[in-house]
């Protein structure tokens, strides 16, 4: 029998609870945010909305928030202005890769299309790609604003985003961009009313070439398949440039094996001396974003996160970036459609002091070594901030661990798990990855290799004061 308390420590990197004063985030006009109770990147998209006379060119991978769907709505019905929409039409996209918790959270898919639908027959033009993730919108082809915000109302209300208006020479880049890829790099290019006035989407095999591209992209940077991959490049060249520090943000950090070129660079910059802090959400509970964070915090950089960042951005001493990819070697850096601008001068001051804000205001620092109680406190924490309802901590648990190869038995004892739940019962742990039904017999919690799904339960990390295994 082998015995584990919550006074033993878990040896696994954890991001974990610190308990630290927070320090309000000043406004800065150079960069314009969300955090909760501070809309000002909703604010300025509805003004750009309101002041545009001739076209308004938006680009989004989703759009859920009503306040910015009836705003457009009434300008298509009350003025001649045309409005352009590059968006995301294959649901299958809209996932935790792509999407964040607070978003999966509002039907997505339904909510997307019927403001799909309703800009349509309003006479908006509206074309959809399968690799779109790119957020901008650009107003009379003379105002451009990239930011890290879908438009959905988390983004626009709650979740820590960042944005910056491009200076005129990149606007127009950026104007020429959107064109190009609504012209020929839509997969779904046309709207077909069938005869129960349902309407279909005509799909389109047709290859956008790169002739077709802006080839002088100034500081509007963008990612295009393998067309162009001018975001990852300048990350490279910033990490290069890097004297004394770096600081970077990004919603989570994942596929790191295909980002060879980006990693040796990060190992370049912490042999010179570099000192590297990294900011992102705090997602203990996703193993490929921990492999990630886990994989940085063993080269020797620092990492914080919290519970709802969807903010991205790197800054050397000098200069910096925004954009619309994050730290994702399997979407965004490499492939699909992303964008950024790089900035120089008063733009990288406030992106800077924004990211710095956020490290030292951040509820979570990866460490090792955790003591297992405070890691359930961090949790409970957790909990509270999401609004979630979770079932207490247990006192103690007996489990028999005949039916446990080693590495299971061993994920369990030394590794943070967590249980399926259905009506405030425990139904079957997670594993290791592996779905184990849980049946109490004599005491103990038998545990059996379960043959059924439990996607769509309640999932919650178990917390106690004891546990014993029984192997025999």
């Amino acid at each position: 029998m082998k015995i584990k308390k919550d006074t033993d420590t878990f040896n696994d990197w954890l991001f974990v609870k610190k308990n630290k004063s927070f320090q309000a985030w000043t406004s800065n006009n150079e960069l314009p945010i969300t955090l909760e109770g501070q809309t000002e990147l909703k604010n300025i998209i509805l003004d750009l909305i309101e002041i545009a006379e001739v076209c308004i060119k938006l680009c989004s991978f989703i759009l859920t928030d009503s306040e910015i769907i009836n705003a457009l709505l009434n300008k298509l019905r009350t003025t001649d202005c045309c409005i352009f929409i590059l968006t995301q039409l294959d649901s299958s996209k809209f996932s935790a890769s792509l999407l964040t918790e607070e978003e999966l959270q509002e039907n997505t898919n339904e909510t997307h299309l019927n403001a799909i639908n309703s800009l349509f027959n309003e006479g908006a033009h509206i074309r959809a790609a399968e690799n779109v993730h790119a957020k901008f919108i650009i107003v009379d082809n003379k105002k451009t604003l990239v930011t890290s915000a879908n438009i959905t109302t988390p983004s626009l209300n709650k979740n820590p985003e960042s944005g910056v208006y491009l200076q005129q020479n990149s606007s127009d880049v950026a104007s020429k961009l959107f064109d190009s890829i609504y012209r020929y790099g839509t997969t779904y290019n046309q709207f077909v009313k069938s005869g129960t006035g349902r309407k279909f989407i005509k799909h389109s095999n047709f290859s956008l070439s790169s002739e077709w591209l802006p080839n002088d992209p100034k500081d509007f940077l963008y990612t295009l398949g393998n067309l162009n991959n001018s975001i990852y490049s300048s990350l490279i060249e910033l990490i290069e440039e890097a004297q004394k520090e770096i600081i970077m943000s990004s919603y989570c950090i994942i596929g790191l094996e295909n980002l060879t070129e980006f990693m040796d660079s990060i190992k370049r910059a912490i042999n010179r001396g570099v000192d590297i802090q990294i900011f992102c959400r705090g997602m203990n509970y996703r193993p490929l974003h921990m492999l990630g964070c886990i994989e940085f915090a063993e080269l020797g950089c620092k990492i914080y996160g919290d519970v709802f960042n969807h903010s991205k951005g790197l800054s050397n001493e000098q200069s910096g970036m925004i954009f619309t990819a994050n730290i994702d070697g399997r979407h965004g850096l490499k492939s699909g459609f992303e964008v950024g601008a790089k900035l120089n001068g008063p733009q990288n001051d406030a992106l800077r002091s924004f990211m710095k804000w956020q490290v030292a205001n951040a509820p979570y620092q990866l460490e090792k070594g955790t003591i297992r109680k405070h890691y359930f406190a961090s949790y409970e924490w957790y909990v509270k901030e999401k609004g979630l309802k979770c079932p207490p901590p247990l006192k103690k648990i007996s489990f028999d661990c005949k039916n446990l190869n080693k590495s299971q038995s061993d994920h369990l004892a030394e590794k943070p798990f967590y249980g399926f739940y259905k009506g405030g019962n425990l139904m079957a742990l997670d594993i290791n990855g592996g779905a184990f039904e849980t049946n109490f017999e004599n005491g103990m919690i038998k545990l059996n290799q379960a043959q059924s799904s439990y996607k769509g339960f309640e999932k919650y990390l178990i917390r106690y004061e004891e546990m014993s295994f029984h192997y025999e």
